[in-house]
């Protein structure tokens, strides 16, 4: 009785034009599975866009054993909802440069974010040994108080439309940088010695309004640099 049971269950004649059609449009799915799961050419999700190399097959794989904090070179700082900022010095024995890098240490962070079109900060301040704060040189500050939203329409662009202050991505990889400073340009270093440096970045994320952004407060940072004046002409 059972396997006469099977042998029509079988028997396309025996079911209905409806049955018939789930039928077939399963065995579709089932052969198209394992196309559907290769087409990207990558073998792991969750992972940054540029991590990736390619395998003997041709094809880009990502990379699954790649730590993330040592794409961070500088000194660090994260805040709860794991924003970070870093700070990285080049110094060529004369000139220092800072660079200022933004990120996030969350694994698969949001991206759709863009720079402070001025280039200010909500805190730039050096202070020597004695605590004492040193002065901007005379034309410049980088300190402001950069507005709570931006319309999209006033950001600057390229010629070809793009965005000037557009951040490149801004998960699972090392920190994307803003412009650089150069100390010896924003300070007049009368006396050799340690400093203590804070920065505090802002940048701009894309609303739900896509027309507007919202201003993100990334994290500051405080960090100490050995700092001499230039050399005289």
């Amino acid at each position: 009785m059972l396997s006469h049971f099977g042998l029509r269950l079988f028997n396309l004649d025996y079911l209905s034009m409806q049955s018939r059609y789930y039928i077939l449009l399963l065995l579709i799915l089932i052969a198209y599975l394992p196309l559907a799961q290769n087409c990207t050419g990558t073998d792991a999700t969750g992972l940054a866009p540029g991590i990736y190399k390619e395998g003997t097959d041709g094809k880009l794989h990502a990379i699954t054993n790649v730590d993330i904090t040592s794409l961070w070179k500088g000194a660090w700082k994260d805040d709860t909802n794991g924003l970070r900022t870093e700070l990285q010095l080049e110094n060529d024995g004369a000139q220092v440069v800072l660079r200022i890098g933004v990120g996030s240490a969350v694994f698969n962070s949001l991206g759709g974010y863009v720079g402070s079109p001025k280039g200010t900060f909500t805190k730039f301040e050096l202070r020597d040994s004695n605590c004492v704060i040193v002065p901007f040189s005379q034309g410049i500050n980088l300190e402001s108080k950069p507005p709570f939203k931006l319309n999209l329409g006033d950001l600057p662009r390229w010629p070809n439309g793009g965005l000037k202050s557009h951040i490149g991505f801004f998960t699972n990889g090392g920190p994307w940088f803003l412009d650089d400073v150069n100390l010896n340009e924003v300070y007049k270093i009368e006396h050799e010695g340690d400093y203590a440096l804070t920065v505090c970045p802002v940048i701009y994320k894309f609303g739900t309004n896509a027309q507007y952004l919202d201003r993100v407060n990334m994290p500051c940072i405080a960090t100490k640099i050995h700092l001499k004046p230039l050399p005289a002409q």
